[in-house]
């Protein structure tokens, strides 16, 4: 320092020191390990029990720092990572020698996830504690938002193991809408701020409603955190949490406590038996799960989470029970319906498919769903089997039986059930099997049993899709079908381009309005129909009608060996083709019986395509 000169100052000094110090006690708590938790109990909203705690960093008193002071030290020597890596091995290790503990309840931790362990640091976890760590609810507490990739990384490791997630602080910060649909937790825990005396502010009071109505809709718990006074435990009781956590349930021990006190206990279940009338909480399901509608009714769940690999709902079909159903995303899952009448009285579906999911749904017994219909997103698949009966009965101003509304893409559905499928879809736009579009090309196949569709609205589609890209395979079954709307499709697509294949089958199609199509497109059709080997029965009545084919469009129809029987009355009308558009018209061994009241009518062929005609019988009678 030849040539600078320093001036000496004591407050400069004793800053340095105790930085100096705290950097040395950190390093210290690193080396040698001396962390110590306390763990604070999250209960049931319901009757109090302890479903789980929350382990809370603290630091052995040779070291005596604050956590803040530690996430201080460890952002200052670039060491996060260290922090993570033993929050989640001492946790781990606390689980392992507390099992008994841990056997019905779970350990909340405290995790950075801007410094995800590394692969193998992970993989060590792993073979030390296999399957303790399916005891694990990691927090998500970071206050900068994870990029795709770790989340991507995250939710892997996480399914493998069994492990659940929360988000922290919700209603703060990054812990907004958006990144809880991208996070798609387990819990959701509302953050203190909103709780801090809710019961004296009505409009806080309707906005965390509308916040735990969110989560139960999504499939997800609701948690209040910083419960500290009687009121505020009374007023998120009645709002509709699944858990509480607050120093008024208890403060964080350095011991897990066995249970709350019985008077709080009773205070909770008072509460829930004077204000708590409607359906709140969530059911979560377990492997093999055996669920009766009655008794989640009676113990107030209104919504049923599915998360594991094979459940069976039960009820009794002279009983409906408020109680709509969420797949996990991700999951793929067998879910028994038995005698179940379900319903709900929100906009949300009935039973909702998350993404990338894919449910057998067996229907055994009869089985209703009511209200709403079952949700089948773009990326998702539904097979729907059994031996029994099931109705869906769906009204909304976009409405849907099986598959999604007119704004949306719907996923594959399969339906191969030897019994009865009865679906009623009414409203402005409405679809009974299908979606509004297809963009990942997926089939609609009807392979076995008796299906039946009805709509009636401004705009139907009982089998299909609105935006085209229909693709449908019909095979050894019986489709019918009852339209009345201003424009319909019985089997195809509303607009653009349609691929049907029928074979084995009998279709019945009543349909009344203005614009009309049997099987195929409404509007600018392309695409492919092949029938063969079956019966097609259609009466309708309305001002333009394409009973198979296009309206000024350019679809191909192929028809063999079927029974065609069509009675039809409108300005314009055609059997099989296009009375204005193009496509070529094939027809073998095919017995064809057309009766029509038309000023402009054909019984079969396309203006500009071409026409194969071999070895047919007809009884075509126009305007006789």
């Amino acid at each position: 320092g030849v040539g600078m000169l320093s001036v000496y100052s004591d407050e400069r000094y004793e800053q340095h020191k105790t930085e100096y110090e705290n950097m040395r006690r950190f390093t210290t708590l690193i080396s040698d390990n001396l962390f110590v938790y306390n763990f604070q109990p999250i209960v049931s909203a319901r009757d109090g029990d302890i479903v789980a705690y929350e382990a809370l960093m603290r630091t052995d008193k040779s070291i005596n720092m604050f956590p803040l002071e530690v996430l201080g030290a460890a952002t200052k020597l670039g060491r996060l990572y260290d922090i993570e890596k033993a929050t989640l091995k001492n946790t781990l290790e606390y689980i392992s020698k507390n099992q008994n503990v841990f056997a019905n309840r779970k350990l909340f931790v405290n995790s950075i996830p801007a410094h995800i362990l590394s692969y193998a640091d992970w993989e060590e976890l792993v073979k030390d504690y296999g399957e303790l760590m399916e005891k694990l609810v990691i927090e998500m507490t970071e206050n900068s938002e994870i990029d795709d990739d770790k989340l991507a990384i995250i939710h892997d490791r996480f399914r493998r193991s069994n492990i659940q997630l929360a988000i922290d602080d919700y209603g703060t910060g990054y812990s907004n809408t958006t990144n809880l649909l991208r996070y798609a937790p387990d819990y959701v825990k509302i953050d203190r701020s909103l709780i801090e005396n809710i019961h004296e502010k009505p409009k806080v009071q309707k906005l965390v409603s509308g916040i735990i109505e969110f989560i139960h809709e999504n499939g997800y718990s609701a948690l209040a955190e910083g419960v500290e006074t009687s009121e505020e435990l009374k007023t998120m009781i009645m709002l509709g949490s699944d858990l509480i956590q607050g120093y008024y349930i208890s403060k964080p021990k350095p011991f897990t406590l066995h249970e709350i006190t019985e008077s709080l206990r009773e205070e909770i279940s008072e509460i829930n038996l004077l204000y708590c009338d409607k359906n709140t909480k969530v059911y979560h399901t377990v492997d093999d799960d055996h669920i009766d509608l009655s008794k989640l009714a009676a113990e107030h769940y209104g919504s049923i989470f599915v998360e594991s690999e094979n459940v069976v709902i039960e009820g009794y079909s002279d009983t409906c029970v408020n109680c709509p159903i969420i797949i996990k995303d991700g999951i793929t899952t067998r879910v028994t319906l038995k005698n179940a009448h379900l319903t709900t009285d929100k906009e949300a579906p009935v039973i909702t498919l998350g993404a990338a999911s894919e449910l057998q749904l067996e229907v055994v017994g009869n089985n209703e769903v009511v209200s709403r219909g079952i949700w089948v997103p773009q990326t998702s698949t539904l097979h729907l089997t059994g031996k029994g009966s099931l109705s869906v009965k769906s009204e909304l101003t976009n409405c849907y039986g099986i598959g999604v509304d007119k704004d949306h893409s719907a996923g594959a559905i399969y339906i191969d059930c030897i019994g009865r499928i009865v679906v009623e879809a009414n409203g402005e736009n409405a679809i009974g099997i299908g979606g509004g579009k297809n963009v990942n090309g997926t089939v609609i196949k009807i392979a076995a049993g008796y299906t039946r569709v009805s709509c009636a609205g401004g705009n139907c589609v009982a089998i299909g899709n609105f935006d085209g890209n229909s693709v449908i395979d019909i095979q050894n079954c019986t489709v019918d079908m009852e339209l009345s709307a201003t424009n319909a499709v019985g089997i195809g697509s509303m607009n653009g381009k349609t691929d049907i294949y029928l074979a084995g089958y009998h279709a019945q199609c009543i349909m009344s309005g203005l614009s009309l199509c049997g099987l195929g497109s409404l509007n600018d059709g392309k695409g492919s129909i092949e029938i063969d080997n079956g019966s097609v029965h259609a009466v309708m009545r309305g001002r333009s009608i394409a009973c198979i084919g296009s309206v000024d469009g350019a679809v191909n129809c192929a028809v063999r060996r079927t029974s065609v029987e069509l009675d039809c009355e409108g300005g314009s009308v055609v059997g099989i083709g296009d009375i204005t558009g193009s496509g070529d018209v094939t027809l073998r061994e095919t017995s064809l019986s057309m009766h029509f009241l038309s000023q402009n009518g054909i019984g079969y062929g396309t203006r500009k395509g071409a026409l194969k005609y071999i070895n047919c019988k007809e009884d075509i009678r126009i305007n006789e």
